[in-house]
């Protein structure tokens, strides 16, 4: 099989060679075909906040005939045209039936909740202090630089970090951060040592902000199941009572298996406290429609 950097360069060939797109369209689309292959999902705005809402939305009006829409909410998404989701989604010729499914879906709705793919963002000069050492090495594609740590066990954090930007990536999808009291100590955690390995790397040269004031611009808020599934992989995209999209999908974990997944994505764009706020109140829970 295919490892995912065979993979992403095979998808970048078929897709974008020899087709004359312009320089920064192919760097955006090909940050595009990244984020479906490597991180399993589609993409919106909230991606790329290098560039402005307006000249996304430029691009991908541009780039049409080879983008397309995949959720319409209050946050567009939008996947590559033949580009899969995951290692399993070109096996997928028909939508799962079955007792089976069935059962498996509604264990789902008995476990707790919990968020994971976690995006948060602020402003901070932090780039025009690390731009200048040497060891430091900027992204040739977004210009960005671009730093992977594991600040706890199980959570692997990625600074990008822009001239006038910070964006944390919190890719907790193995081990998704509980929705609850609990959770929130942990995320909590998380980020002041999030805050404290920004400040070092600053030298004390640069103010970084309060993280309660950091904007939480995306996350996946959703269930596990805890059985193995032993069938044909899916990806379904349902409406619910709320109007809103529901995804249910096997995933694999690191253990190799595949579990059934449900979840909704979300683009709250408030503040950290909010959110922390919200997760210490149990009846929010609730709000993940059964």
């Amino acid at each position: 099989m295919l490892d995912l950097s065979q993979k992403y360069n095979m998808y970048v060939t078929r897709i974008c060679n020899n087709k004359g797109i312009p320089k920064k369209r192919l760097i955006f689309l090909k940050k595009c075909i990244s984020i479906q292959l490597m991180r399993e999902r589609t993409f919106s705005s909230s991606d790329f906040p290098e560039i402005t809402p307006n000249n996304f939305r430029q691009y991908i009006s541009r780039l049409k005939n080879f983008i397309e829409v995949d959720i319409k909410s209050s946050c567009y998404y939008y996947r590559v045209k033949n580009v899969p989701l995951s290692r399993h989604e070109e096996i997928v010729t028909d939508d799962p039936m079955g007792d089976r499914l069935l059962l498996m879906l509604q264990h789902i709705k008995e476990q707790p909740v919990a968020i994971h793919n976690i995006k948060i963002k602020f402003e901070s000069n932090l780039y025009s202090v690390l731009s200048q050492n040497p060891n430091i090495k900027i992204n040739s594609i977004n210009k960005g630089i671009i730093l992977n740590f594991e600040l706890i066990s199980n959570y692997r954090t990625k600074f990008v970090i822009y001239p006038n930007i910070i964006q944390i990536d919190i890719a907790c999808t193995y081990t998704p951060v509980l929705y609850n009291i609990q959770g929130a100590f942990l995320l909590n955690s998380l980020l002041t040592l999030i805050r404290q390995r920004l400040t070092e790397l600053g030298n004390d040269q640069v103010d970084i902000s309060n993280f309660n004031d950091w904007i939480l611009t995306h996350y996946h808020f959703g269930r596990d199941g805890k059985e193995e599934w032993n069938g044909k992989s899916f990806h379904i995209t349902v409406k619910d009572a709320l109007n809103q999209l529901v995804r249910y999908y096997s995933k694999e974990m690191k253990d190799k298996k595949r579990y059934g997944r449900m979840e909704i994505v979300k683009s709250p764009k408030i503040k950290i406290s909010e959110e922390l706020e919200k997760m210490s109140i149990p009846e929010v829970n609730n709000e993940f429609v059964n």
